[in-house]
């Protein structure tokens, strides 16, 4: 990447036009392989380059997002359906709502598309314990040792507790 030029007019800057070329085309490469927040493909763009070292123009930056939002190439809805479903199965609602604030992800927009897991929770907390443990605790330690899973992948106490005694619906 060219070092960190824009040219200026007024109170406006103008990237350089081959700088914008080269991280569209580094956007292209990163949205074929998985969906991207707008926040992570900041991130990446912004961090120096492998080769050189050289960092890209922040206005060229947004210019190449700008551009990716424009062509529907890059929707932080997406992302969000994305994340939710990959997570869904082995995170609870606390920590996929953690993964997409920390992603950036506007709050309603997140409320909306996590609706749905509220009533599956308590079902995939147990399918993730059933296939990691299978049988109720039979000491403190190990009833310490399931509950610390369950809630280190974003399952609510009570959810934990009611699996952990057996009282699941």
């Amino acid at each position: 990447m060219a070092g960190s030029q824009a040219q200026h007019y007024g109170d406006s800057a103008v990237a350089d036009p081959g700088e914008v070329k080269r991280l569209r085309a580094r956007l292209l490469r990163l949205l074929s392989r998985r969906e991207y927040s707008l926040h992570e493909l900041r991130n990446r763009l912004g961090a120096p380059s492998r080769k050189d070292g050289s960092v890209a123009c922040p206005v060229a930056i947004e210019e190449a997002l700008d551009w990716a939002v424009s062509c529907d190439l890059q929707s932080d809805e997406r992302f969000a359906e994305s994340l939710i479903r990959r997570s869904s199965q082995r995170h609870g609602l606390s920590r996929i709502k953690l993964q997409l604030k920390a992603n950036h992800i506007d709050p309603q927009l997140v409320e909306r598309l996590v609706d749905g897991l509220h009533e599956s929770e308590r079902h995939r907390a147990f399918a993730l314990w059933e296939n990691r443990f299978g049988v109720l605790p039979e000491t403190d330690k190990e009833k310490a040792r399931q509950f610390r899973f369950l809630l280190s992948r974003g399952f609510k106490h009570e959810t934990v507790l009611r699996i952990l005694r057996g009282a699941v619906d």
